[in-house]
Formats: C-alpha cells, structure tokens, sequence
C-alpha cells in the first residue's frame, strides 16, 4: 500500500487536477491577507471595537453553570484532549509503519502548535482585561494573546484526523458518508466549543482566535502538499477503528 493522502479541504486533501482552482494557492492567500490584517489589529494600543464588543456580549449571558462548564471544558483543547489524542495518532501511525502519515500527523498538529506558540512572542499582543477572570492566578495564561494556541491545535487536530479518514471518493464505500459527517460535525463542534471557552473565560480576543485557525488551516495544507505527491494512489482506512489495528 502506497502511504499517499488524499485531500480537497477535509475530505480530498491531496487531489489535484490541473482542471480545478488550486485550493493551497487560494486558500494561502486568504489566510495571509487575513493574518495580515489581524497583524495590524494586534499592534494597536487599544483592542478593534468589534472584539471588545463581541467580548462584552458574550460576557453579558454569563452564568454560574456556564463559567463551570467553561473552566472543565477548556483543559481539552491542549493538555486533557488535543494532547492525548496527538500522542495516541503517533503510537497507532508508529505501530502500522505508517511513516508518512506519521510525519504528516506530526508536522500539521506538532507543527501548528509550535508555530503559534513561536508567533505569541513575535506579535506580543497583550490579552484581554476586561474584568476579572474565572481562571485562578496561578493557572491564568502567563504567555501573549495572538494567535490562540489552544484554537489553532484543536483544528489542525480535526484537519488532521479528517484528512487521514477520508478517501478519494468517501461516499460510495459503506457508511462512508456517516464517518464523514461525524467526523466533520464532531470535530467542527469541538473546535468551536474550545473557542468559546477561551471567549467566555477572557484570555483571549476573538481576533486572537481567527489568528489560531488560520495558521492551522494554512500549515495543516501546506504539510500535505509537501508530504503527499498528488500522483500516489490513496488507500485510507474506511472506519476510525481500523487506524488502530494493524491488518
């Protein structure tokens, strides 16, 4: 078997056919338009209106329930959730010797991570103080705002997955379409959960969270293009559960 991927977005990430949009090229320039506005903004000395005010919102329906749900939710955007399930997808990659996969699995997960982290000095935008925070002083963010790690690991946790879950034609294999929704609806749902929790708690702005999921659509594309030549045929694995078993 081939180790090659296969992606347009989640599902294809890999095809390539000189007849259609080059998604990398557009998507590429989309997000570094966006990163360069966002860069602007994070150098102002006060926060864009918009962001204040989404803030300001979003703080106006909080409730005791929901500042619990917050603070228990949050951790697993890093180290009780994207940083498990990370280090689960090496093991079972490493297991099957599927090496390219691995390093794909490595570059756009590990690779995102590192690069936000390494861009939070670079940018050095201060985070939000709005009002007291939920979190206690000694587990409140000690590091900059812009990008948010924590949004920037969850997605190109779930590109990542999707893209290895996914096959060339996805729908005509059988409950083809169920693991692609789940993953999709799953994951899209996580992402946007962990978003909020980082809002809600005011640790960051949701330019901040733009930022994060930026990067890791862009390093997440840019892993498979460089890993993956678009010529190798793709055998993806049709459930989650035959990622962890070697045949």
């Amino acid at each position: 078997m081939t180790d090659g991927l296969n992606t347009t977005g989640i599902s294809t990430l890999g095809k390539h056919s000189s007849s259609q949009p080059n998604l990398l090229g557009i998507g590429g320039a989309v997000t570094i338009q966006g990163l360069c506005a966002l860069y602007l903004v994070s150098h102002l000395q006060q926060p864009a209106p918009w962001d204040v005010q989404f803030l300001e919102l979003l703080h106006q329906q909080a409730t005791p329930w929901l500042d619990r749900l917050a603070l228990w939710l949050t951790p697993l955007g890093t180290r009780w959730g994207t940083f498990p399930l990370f280090i689960m997808g090496l093991l079972s990659l490493a297991n099957q010797r599927q090496w390219r996969k691995l390093f794909y699995w490595m570059s756009a997960i590990g690779g995102t991570t590192v690069i936000a982290t390494l861009l939070k000095v670079v940018w050095h935008r201060a985070r939000p103080s709005l009002g007291p925070s939920l979190l206690a002083p000694d587990h409140y963010p000690a590091d900059w705002a812009f990008p948010s790690t924590h949004a920037a690991a969850s997605l190109s946790l779930v590109l990542a997955l999707g893209a290895l879950y996914s096959s060339q034609q996805p729908l005509d294999r059988p409950y083809g379409w169920v693991w692609r929704w789940s993953i999709a609806g799953l994951g899209g749902g996580f992402v946007l959960l962990i978003a909020w929790t980082r809002l809600y708690l005011g640790v960051h702005f949701p330019s901040d969270i733009i930022g994060g999921w930026s990067i890791a659509y862009l390093i997440t594309q840019v892993a498979n293009r460089l890993i993956f030549s678009p010529t190798d045929p793709v055998q993806l694995p049709s459930t989650p559960s035959s990622l962890l078993t070697r045949r």
